[in-house]
C-alpha cells in the first residue's frame, strides 16, 4: 500500500548501521569469577546440596503436617 509507514524507530539504529562510529567496549580481563580453591569449590557444593536437602524436608514436613 502506498503511504503506508510503520514508524518502528530502526532508522537511526545499529539495526540500520545509524551508529557507525560508536567505540567498541575493551575486553574484560582475565580474573578469576568464582571459587580459587578446591575447598571453596566442595564448600559450595556441599551448601548447595545441604540447602536442597533442607528444602526438600521442609516440604515433607509440610506436606505430612497437612490435615487428613
Amino acid at each position: 500500500m502506498a503511504g503506508l509507514t510503520l514508524n518502528t524507530g530502526l532508522g537511526a539504529s545499529v539495526f540500520a548501521n545509524g551508529y557507525g562510529g560508536a567505540a567498541t567496549p575493551a575486553a574484560a580481563g582475565a580474573t578469576p569469577q568464582g571459587p580459587t580453591t578446591i575447598g571453596a569449590k566442595a564448600l559450595g557444593f556441599w551448601a548447595s546440596v545441604g540447602g536442597g536437602t533442607l528444602a526438600l524436608g521442609l516440604l515433607i514436613f509440610i506436606w505430612w503436617s497437612l490435615p487428613r
